[in-house]
């Protein structure tokens, strides 16, 4: 499946593999773009015959069973997270990854795909490379808060009690809570708030945002 042309792809995606997320998070989100070289299981979810769901892959793996990697064992990319002393990326479809494990970032490769959307036609069913894209773009939006369900500053379960206190439990990295305290949001979760009161589309704010107000105003005192 890694044909010379994917190898090309391969090394030409490799280059975006490790870029620093523009999150203020306490560690750098990394992100895999590719093919059967660097894909670690995302099409063990689509409906593809592009898998490696099926031993003997994964017989050197720790849990000595596939996972969806075309390896025996670990496969590029999960060496280099282990050589940094990171923790692997999991899939982008992996349903695991969620809260924290956002902010190690994500692997969107999949295997089959080609640089352009007409090549690895073999295949049905896979993330061709705009998709990839696309999905790194979904991706920043998840991440824009980790979690809603805890507060950053507060005491009792999901710091949802009181107001925040000296004494509060306080979180690590602000900018990934959505709120402050119980009841308030974080600066982020307000700017995120006034970016849409700004120029958020319908789905946001309704009947129209604050920059069309002003323009029609403008226009009126022409």
């Amino acid at each position: 499946m890694a044909t010379s042309k994917s190898l090309a792809v391969f090394w030409f995606l490799f280059l975006a593999v490790f870029r620093e997320a523009a999150l203020k998070a306490d560690a750098r989100a990394f992100f895999v773009f590719g093919d059967s070289l660097v894909d670690n299981g995302n099409n063990n979810f689509l409906t593809t015959t592009a898998r490696a769901d099926n031993v003997p892959y994964g017989i050197d793996y720790p849990t000595k069973r596939p996972t969806g990697r075309f390896s025996n064992g670990l496969n590029i990319p999960d060496l280099i997270s282990e050589a940094i002393g990171s923790e692997a990326t999991l899939p982008y479809l992996s349903p695991n990854l969620t809260g924290d494990k956002l902010l190690v970032g994500a692997n969107f490769a999949s295997a089959g795909v080609g640089i352009l959307n007409d090549t690895g036609n073999q295949f049905f069913n896979i993330i061709r490379i705009g998709a990839q894209m696309q999905y790194l773009e979904q991706y920043k939006q998840r991440v824009r808060f980790v979690t809603s369900k805890y507060a950053c500053c507060g005491q009792g379960p999901y710091n949802g009690i009181g107001l925040c206190t000296p004494r509060s439990n306080l979180c690590p990295n602000r900018d990934i809570y959505a709120f402050w305290d119980p009841f308030h949001p974080s600066e982020r979760a307000n700017r995120f708030i006034v970016k849409n009161i700004l120029a958020g589309s319908a789905d946001y704010i309704s009947p129209m945002n604050l920059s069309t107000i002003m323009v029609l105003d403008a226009a009126e005192n022409v």
